[in-house]
């Protein structure tokens, strides 16, 4: 077999079943809107062919100059030793595709061994549009507490945020007002460590939906997005107490997850959710990416589905992150009992509204009616994406953007404490009205 046959099939062979490990990926290269999902795998491993006949045959010149005569044989035997060669390298590599639809493609490699192909690639401006590196994510998770465990109703509250965004004025934090239907017929993508689909809290209205973490199951390991999924939508701790909970898994036990597993869980989402009826609940934080920005924005513009962003627990300006730098994200900052914002939480004109988010109560993991108090705006994204759950399942909305919109229109304004930050912010608190 041909040299250049070999080298193709190898190469199509690892994008077509998907050999790359995300964890081990180094890049992801962002081709243009011309290059479709089939093209874009075409074209690379066309690139790749190129740089191996330009430097890997010339590096064995010298082994085997001995060997090159007129002999056929020996020609057939350089053609072995270059396609053995090619697919150590093509291992090595591994690559992968990632896509949204067929006008977002990406390809996922491990560079590490090999920068100088990954510099050819960043002076390619036919095909490819930029490259990044596949960025460390992390749930915006700060201190745990330990905690023991239709119509519009009200009840004593089992925590001090659920009573907050119920009230303009803060007056009594023990008992709260809500509607346990409020959110029915919204699904709640819950793109985070997974979530304990089996507590109580729910239910029944929580699936897992997907799973992008190697070597865990779809099992929620760490408790961080059950905490999440139970104040979106948990009957006794949640905002939206009738809207369903899809599990979309992209962290690990630890939090941690990478750029390909988050564009992984946004094609998946993109793929399953219904126009008008989906919502997303990205409580994760990672340095600022123009893959993910531009990513989420075709989920909001072109695919209808609001996001909803943590600002991030940095104490720092959130736009120097993503998803929480994206415009067309929601992006949510926490605040403590008192309506100071936490000390924790990112800040800036990049925060679109400010909810609870210390000493936070939500469902956990290790049985069915486990609970635990957190701090984070993790903890406070969920509190606006339930509401957004509420005010879909009342009306149609023609935009995210109106979704958007929406919120901010029913917040309390002017109670956020910024001490002594000075850049500009929005002083919203969230707020819900189920009357």
């Amino acid at each position: 077999m041909k040299t250049s046959t070999v080298f193709t099939a190898l190469v199509s062979f690892a994008i077509a079943t998907g050999a790359l490990a995300n964890s081990s990926a180094t890049h992801v290269i962002k081709f243009k809107d011309n290059y479709s999902k089939g093209m874009a795998p075409a074209y690379l491993v066309s690139r790749h062919r190129e740089y191996m006949r330009a430097t890997l045959r010339d590096q064995m010149q010298a082994t085997y100059v001995s060997r090159r005569s007129n002999s056929s044989a020996d020609n057939q035997g350089d053609d072995a030793d270059f396609a053995y060669a090619a697919s150590a390298m093509e291992q090595q590599i591994s690559l992968d595709s990632i896509s949204i639809d067929e006008n977002f493609v990406g390809v996922l490699g491990d560079f590490s061994k090999h920068p100088e192909f990954l510099e050819l690639l960043h002076q390619d401006k036919v095909a490819i549009e930029y490259i990044e590196p596949n960025y460390a994510y992390r749930s915006t998770l700060q201190i745990p507490y330990l905690k023991e465990r239709t119509n519009i109703q009200t009840a004593p509250s089992p925590d001090w945020g659920l009573a907050r965004i119920t009230q303009h004025d803060r007056i009594d934090l023990n008992s709260y007002h809500y509607n346990e239907t409020a959110g029915a017929g919204i699904d709640v993508f819950i793109m985070d460590s997974g979530v304990h689909v089996d507590h109580n809290d729910f239910e029944g209205r929580a699936v897992a939906s997907a799973n992008f973490v190697e070597h865990e199951d779809a099992k929620d390991l760490g408790g961080h997005g059950t905490h999440v999924a139970g104040k979106v939508a948990g009957k006794r701790y949640g905002v939206a107490k009738g809207a369903s909970i899809h599990s979309v898994k992209i962290l690990n036990k630890t939090g941690d997850g990478t750029l390909s597993n988050l564009i992984k869980g946004i094609a998946h989402v993109v793929s399953v959710a219904k126009p008008g009826k989906a919502i997303i609940n990205l409580s994760l934080s990672g340095p600022e990416s123009r893959f993910i920005n531009e990513a989420i924005s075709k989920l909001v513009n072109t695919y209808n589905i609001p996001v909803f962003v943590s600002a991030g627990n940095s104490a720092m300006d959130a736009c120097f992150y993503s998803p929480s730098s994206n415009p067309d994200a929601f992006v949510v900052g926490a605040t403590d009992i008192y309506d100071h914002v936490a000390p924790y939480s990112n800040t800036g004109s990049c925060v679109n509204i400010y909810a609870p988010g210390s000493n936070i109560s939500s469902s956990w993991i290790g049985g069915s009616d486990e609970v635990k108090s957190l701090d984070g705006t993790s903890m406070a994204n969920p509190h606006v994406a339930g509401i957004a759950a509420v005010l879909m399942s009342r009306q149609t909305f023609a935009t995210a953007r109106d979704v958007y919109n929406a919120i901010s229109a029913l917040a309390t304004r002017n109670v956020v404490d910024f001490g002594y930050i000075d850049e500009s912010n929005a002083n919203l608190l969230a707020y819900v009205d189920f009357s």
